[in-house]
């Protein structure tokens, strides 16, 4: 690590991912946020709002992630990664309406679909996917049965010697 900003999120996520969120925010307060890139703040963000919703302040979550959405800063990617982790806290929430129109929103910004938020849409929708292919389990082999010329414990049958023949 060079001391640079951009790991702070990406720090923060793996306090959060071992049950510390109070670590994770102050590894966040660390970031100046007046002087990191748009994606990198809004990464931050992201990070704040889980860890605000870990530690049962789901509201204060909603509510930076909804102020940074209305402020439509920074580039459409990111943006569209705000936008889906405030249509997730909605969901969690149990506002579907909401939810969906910000997924709606955030694969408006997303046009090559690296999100998964059409997937989201239709979930909400009622929709029923078919699973993707690449998804389906491996078919199982036959099982192996042993060759007429070996034993039963898979060795080779007795061979004639030359002598024998």
């Amino acid at each position: 690590m060079a001391g640079g900003d951009e790991l702070i999120p990406v720090i923060a996520d793996c306090e959060r991912a071992l049950g510390r969120p109070r670590d994770a925010l102050e590894v966040l307060a660390g970031l100046d946020t007046k002087q990191a890139p748009a994606p990198l703040v809004i990464e931050a963000l992201i990070v704040e709002a889980g860890a605000r919703a870990d530690l049962g302040q789901r509201a204060e979550g909603l509510r930076l992630l909804k102020n940074a959405a209305s402020r439509r800063v920074g580039p459409d990617y990111a943006r569209a990664r705000l936008l889906y982790a405030y249509a997730d806290l909605l969901l969690d929430d149990g506002d579907e309406a909401q939810s969906r129109a910000a997924f709606v929103l955030a694969g408006l910004l997303d046009p090559q679909g690296l999100l998964n938020t059409a997937d989201r849409v239709a979930e909400l929708d009622g929709v029923t996917l078919p699973e993707s292919l690449a998804d389906e389990p491996e078919p199982a082999e036959e099982p192996h049965t042993p060759d007429e010329t070996m034993d039963a414990d898979g060795a080779a049958g007795p061979e004639k010697d030359e002598e024998e023949a």
